[in-house]
Formats: structure tokens, C-alpha cells, sequence
């Protein structure tokens, strides 16, 4: 895919992950797969379990890379494992009433003997280029470090908070739910969060695709991160008064040990406010616990609402979500949902050559035409992709970012409000997908 140069003394290869023909594991694929686990400073992955990996990593047809070294000092790694990791698939995000096609990035990792060299600019402007070039307007990741992908047109688009409920006595919400909760067997889970998410996925704004190991994980099957059996998870769903499952949570205990001892979500889906918090009010009564942690948390999470005392919620940790990259702007404004009309002409600049230009934005009755200008001529707001990206959900405000010193506007504070106005929308982005 790219030959060694004088400058840059390394191959990079790129593949399509592939299901291990009886559960034999290629030794490119078992090097790359371990190289990412050191990467994320994981254990390596026993042998029995690499199979595993590899065919969730088939399911999403997962493009791989890998950039090796063309020469290995005595005693180090091996010249099959890469000295840097990079994955990425296929998915969408809902961008109100509809979804767009969207690059998914993971796997991210440069071994640390081999950082500052543009390994990872190869692989990510190969993988975007290619992306572009398929016809994907939108490119997505969740982030280990937030200071890595700005610099690729990446912004932060969406956030997440992690919580502490105090289920300790007089854990109470304030009204009543319907229906029931059942426990259910663990092994259920992988199906049932792919039908309940796939029904989330489609009217939630802001949610982009899940990959597949999710179905391992809620299961207790292993992850990519952590891709050994968890044999404490618990799975139980609820039932509606009609006699239909419209929720679930996979969570475990963490162990008396914990302070104080502790259960935690590993993920929760609701098909409804009833059903969200008939599943809280479970995980607030169950004994031999006194806390309950959430992960990931909405930003508007009714949970806080809805307990008798409120005090009972504490916010851990306050986060980025999804974060997100234009390739194509006129087919991203053109897809969007609105909910105010208005015209707008814009300005991107992009260092990478991608997603750059002028571009006119006209919207009525909620939905936008866009077109390509000439590079000439004025702009109500000029900015990089990396903001246009951050504003494209409405996760921030455009007067935030002109604050923040992120956008040019040429009248500043109409041009501004008007493209508040036209992209605000009702609720925040949610991003319920880990990758």
C-alpha cells in the first residue's frame, strides 16, 4: 500500500479482516491483534480466544493496517508485528430522520519506541482518502486521548457523562412504572442489544452504528478491550404491560472489596422513559449493593429527575463522546434535519485537502440544499473542519466556538445566531457506541 522511502523506513499494508478458517488464526492477523493489546496496554490475548477477536473483527468487514519496520534491531519484536495499528468499517449516523454513511476509526496504536515518526498520519490520510473516495461523507471515533485527532479535522461532537447512584436505603423514585423485570439468560443478551439498539439507532440523534463485539461483551463473552469471559455479568430485561421486552442491562457486581460495594452498567437500552427507569428502579434494589456506576450516561438523563432525592446522583466524570469528520460538506448539510429555515454561505478550510471550500446552505420546511461556491468571494462564518464537525450535531453553539476563538463570522453576532437557530435542535446528540 505504501513502500519504504528514505524518510520513512517503513511498509504500510492494509487488509480485510477475515473469519480464521477453522478457527486457525493467521500469524499476520494473531501479531497485529496482540500489537493492539499492547498498544492499549492490555494483556495479550490467550491463544484460544484470538479466534474470537478475529471473526468480530470479520463481522464488520474491518479494514486493517499495519505499518511495519523494513529493519528489526537483535532481540526485539519480531518484523511481523507492526510497530503501528489502525482499523476502520463501515456505519452510520443518524443525522435526524435518516442516517449517513460513516467511516468508523479503532485500533488506533504506535508503539511507543516508534511514536513521532507519521505513522499514524499514514495510515488515517490513507484510510480517509479511501473513505472519500467511497462515497463516505462523514468519518467517526471515540477517543483514548483528546489531543490526537484534531489535527486530522476531527472535533469533539458529542459528550457523556460517567455516574454514581447511591442505592443505599431510600434509593425511591418519585412516580410509579409499569410492567415487569426478569432476569435472563446471559447468553441472550447479544441479540437482544442488537434489536433494541438497531430500534434506538434509528430515531436517536446523534447515535452512530455499534461494531459487533458488542454482543460478546454484554453477554460477559469478552470484548476487544477485554476479551476474556466475565462470568459476573447479569443480564435482565423489561417487560412491557403488554408481555414485550422494550429494555435491558447487562451489569455485574464489583466485588465486596469495592467502597461502596458496587454494581456496574455495562450498557442499558430503552426503548422508553417507563422502561429506563423500571430497570433503575431493579438495579437501585438489589442487595448486597449500595452504589450503582454508569458509564455512560446521557447529558439529560431523567434518571436525575425522576429520584426522590437527587443528591443520590453524582457525576464522576465528564467526557467526549463521538467524535467526527467531514468528508463531504455539501452532502452532510444537505442530509441533516433542521428545524428552523434560513440561508447561510460557509467556509471550511481543511488542511488535508479533504472537505475544504465555500459553500451555500439554504433550508426550508427542515430540509437543506447545499451546494459548492467559487473559492472567491465572502462567507457569513469561515472555519476549520475540525469546528464544522464539532457544530454539524449542534453539540456546541457557533457563538460558543467564535468565544472560544474557533470561527470567523462576518457580522458577528447575526450571522452567528442564525446558524444557531438553524441548527439548533430539540435534545443533544446521543451517542450510545464505545469503538
Amino acid at each position: 500500500m505504501r513502500e519504504p522511502e528514505e524518510n520513512f523506513p517503513y511498509k504500510l499494508e492494509s487488509w480485510t479482516a477475515t473469519k480464521p478458517a477453522e478457527g486457525v488464526v493467521d500469524e499476520r492477523d494473531k501479531a497485529w491483534t496482540q500489537a493492539v493489546a499492547r498498544g492499549f496496554h492490555e494483556a495479550e490475548t490467550s491463544d484460544d480466544r484470538l479466534p474470537k477477536l478475529i471473526t468480530t473483527a470479520a463481522a464488520d468487514q474491518q479494514r486493517i493496517y499495519g505499518v511495519y519496520a523494513t529493519e528489526v534491531l537483535q532481540h526485539s519484536l519480531p518484523q511481523l508485528d507492526p510497530v503501528a495499528t489502525y482499523a476502520s468499517f463501515d456505519g452510520t449516523l443518524n443525522v435526524g430522520e435518516r442516517t449517513v454513511p460513516a467511516d468508523m476509526i479503532t485500533a488506533v496504536t504506535v508503539r511507543p519506541s516508534h511514536r513521532r515518526r507519521g505513522l499514524l498520519s499514514a495510515m488515517i490520510t490513507a484510510d480517509l482518502h479511501d473513505a472519500q473516495q467511497r462515497g463516505l461523507p462523514m468519518a467517526a471515533l471515540t477517543a483514548s486521548e483528546a489531543t490526537i485527532y484534531g489535527r486530522f479535522g476531527f472535533g469533539e461532537a458529542s459528550r457523556f457523562r460517567s455516574v454514581t447512584v447511591d442505592t443505599s436505603n431510600g434509593f425511591a423514585l418519585r412516580s410509579a412504572v409499569t410492567g415487569s423485570v426478569e432476569m435472563l439468560p446471559t447468553s441472550s443478551a447479544a441479540d437482544l442489544q442488537v434489536r433494541l439498539f438497531d430500534l434506538l439507532h434509528a430515531e436517536t440523534f446523534g447515535s452512530i452504528s455499534r461494531p459487533d463485539h458488542y454482543r460478546s461483551m454484554v453477554a460477559g463473552e469478552g470484548s476487544y478491550d477485554h476479551p476474556e469471559p466475565d462470568r459476573k455479568v447479569r443480564v435482565v430485561a423489561h417487560y412491557d404491560v403488554d408481555g414485550k421486552i422494550d429494555g435491558y442491562v447487562s451489569y455485574k457486581h464489583l466485588g465486596y472489596e469495592s467502597k461502596p460495594v458496587s454494581l456496574e452498567i455495562i450498557d442499558i437500552l430503552a426503548l422508553n422513559s417507563n422502561a429506563y427507569l423500571a430497570l433503575w428502579k431493579f438495579l437501585g434494589e438489589v442487595d448486597l449493593s449500595a452504589a450503582v456506576n454508569m458509564p455512560g450516561a446521557p447529558m439529560n438523563d431523567p434518571l436525575l429527575w425522576a429520584l426522590t432525592d437527587s443528591r443520590r446522583y453524582r457525576v464522576t466524570r465528564e467526557g467526549d463522546s463521538l467524535w467526527l469528520r467531514a468528508l463531504d460538506v455539501p452532502a452532510l448539510l444537505a442530509a441533516r434535519k433542521y428545524y428552523a429555515d434560513g440561508e447561510l454561505v460557509i467556509k471550511v478550510n481543511d488542511r488535508l485537502g479533504l472537505a475544504g471550500g465555500r459553500f451555500a446552505l439554504r433550508v426550508a420546511a427542515g430540509q437543506g440544499q447545499s451546494e459548492s461556491l467559487s473559492a472567491e468571494g465572502t462567507a457569513d462564518l469561515e472555519l476549520d473542519v475540525a469546528a464544522f464537525s464539532s457544530l454539524y450535531l449542534a453539540g456546541v453553539s457557533a457563538s460558543t466556538l467564535h468565544q472560544a476563538g474557533r470561527i470567523t463570522a462576518q457580522s458577528e453576532q447575526a450571522a452567528l445566531k442564525l446558524f444557531d437557530k438553524i441548527f439548533q435542535t430539540p435534545e443533544p446528540p446521543v451517542s450510545r457506541s464505545s469503538f
